[in-house]
């Protein structure tokens, strides 16, 4: 089983940081700006052993090619409102970081505007070697996805709705 990452004070450090560039709160079906329902209204980073100790360092080309790749895969995955709760969450869930998949467990997939990615993904500046801010635009508009980094790969911890208005 792919590990999960579940991250701690590098993963709060990199919310600081790069929560100054989020256009909007955490996305969730149901609602364009509301809380998934769950217990959380969007995903918290949690301690891990895994999580990177320094979150500050550059983001190289390779990785942010890889962000950019799992980004446009988890906004394919989220953006499918025409199948079940289950296929939906299982689709998604090896792509999510523990809190992200508790708080998308009991989301209704049908309620999310998006249909399809419609162009490649865009990593933001303001990511690092541990943490990515990655645009991918839909036909809904662009969602953000905030991408934490484990031993495996890119986990998504956090998808923004676009802006309404």
């Amino acid at each position: 089983m792919k590990s999960r990452l579940a991250t701690g004070t590098a993963a709060a450090v990199l919310l600081i940081a790069l929560g100054g560039c989020a256009a909007s709160p955490a996305a969730t079906p149901g609602t364009s700006t509301g809380p998934a329902p769950s217990s959380s209204a969007h995903p918290t980073p949690r301690d891990n052993s895994t999580a990177q100790s320094q979150p500050t360092r550059p983001l190289t080309a390779a990785r942010a090619a890889s962000a950019a790749k799992t980004a446009e895969t988890v906004i394919g995955l989220y953006a499918r409102p025409g199948i079940s709760a289950q296929a939906w969450i299982d689709a998604l869930d090896p792509y999510l970081t523990q809190d992200a998949a508790a708080a998308f467990a009991n989301s209704d997939p049908s309620t999310i505007p998006a249909h399809k990615v419609t162009g490649p993904a865009n990593v933001l500046a303001a990511s690092t070697a541990a943490g990515a801010l990655v645009d991918v635009p839909t036909d809904a508009g662009t969602y953000r996805v905030f991408l934490l980094k484990d031993a495996d790969g890119w986990l998504a911890d956090q998808i923004t709705r676009p802006r309404q208005g």
